[in-house]
């Protein structure tokens, strides 16, 4: 039995197929060709969807899935509590999915204080104390987002990913560099302060870095923390394993 996992994000979708570590990512207006060009390679018997995209999108994708695979579909949801972690949320409707699995995946393994830092498109930090209880985190621009909101009504200088390569977290001595060492200094400076916080009360904490910025970022930081790709995808691994899955 082979189970494809899917990540429907705002802009693309990530697959990963099975137990594979690989995470692929795929851009939506090729995705129904691909996904009739997998079904026809793989031997896929069930699909899991996690999805942050309003309900019209998540239900036109899914159809899509179940039309080209012909498999049962499951959908990960948030709850109040799954694998040991409590969500911090009041309405855990309103937490993303994507932020939920990456905080029971990152528990499941670690078993300890945590901060979990999703640094894609948005930056998400989510915290869980020693307890396994889901204290809640912050969300903030990425990298690229946060230069693009900044530059979006300048003509002067034009936003490119390319330029954070060679950013650091030293003053900029022109334009180009004070904007981009900024934008890097500001998400440093908000992981390391968040993450010193929560070791005053549990000092055995971990920083766990995920997404597709983390080891740009994490080059940046003076705390020691562990790079975890494919939170995610762990998370729904596990949910599936625990039989908390809905049908989609």
């Amino acid at each position: 039995m082979t189970t494809l996992y899917l990540d429907f994000g705002n802009t693309r979708v990530k697959w990963r197929l099975g137990q594979k570590k690989d995470v692929v990512v795929q851009e939506y207006h090729e995705f129904e060709a691909w996904l009739q060009g997998l079904a026809g390679q793989s031997q896929i018997t069930s699909a899991v969807v996690a999805s942050v995209l309003g309900q019209a999108r998540q239900a036109v994708l899914t159809e899509v899935v179940q039309r080209c695979l012909a498999v049962p579909v499951k959908r990960c949801v948030v709850t109040g509590e799954a694998l040991g972690v409590r969500c911090a949320y009041a309405d855990v409707s309103r937490l993303g999915i994507d932020r939920w699995l990456a905080v029971v995946a990152a528990w499941s393994r670690e078993k300890s204080a945590c901060v979990v830092a999703d640094l894609g498109t948005a930056a998400t930090l989510d915290f869980v104390d020693s307890a396994g209880v889901h204290a809640g985190g912050f969300i903030v621009s990425g990298l690229e987002l946060s230069l693009r909101g900044l530059l979006s009504g300048t003509d002067n200088i034009k936003p490119s990913p390319s330029g954070f390569e060679m950013a650091s977290l030293k003053p900029g001595i022109n334009t180009a560099e004070a904007v981009y060492n900024g934008a890097l200094h500001a998400l440093v400076a908000l992981i390391e302060s968040s993450y010193q916080n929560l070791l005053k009360s549990s000092p055995e904490a971990k920083l766990i870095l995920a997404g597709g910025d983390a080891p740009l970022v994490g080059s940046h930081l003076s705390s020691t923390y562990e790079l975890a790709q494919g939170l995610v995808f762990d998370g729904m691994r596990l949910l599936e394993q625990a039989e908390l899955l809905v049908d989609a």
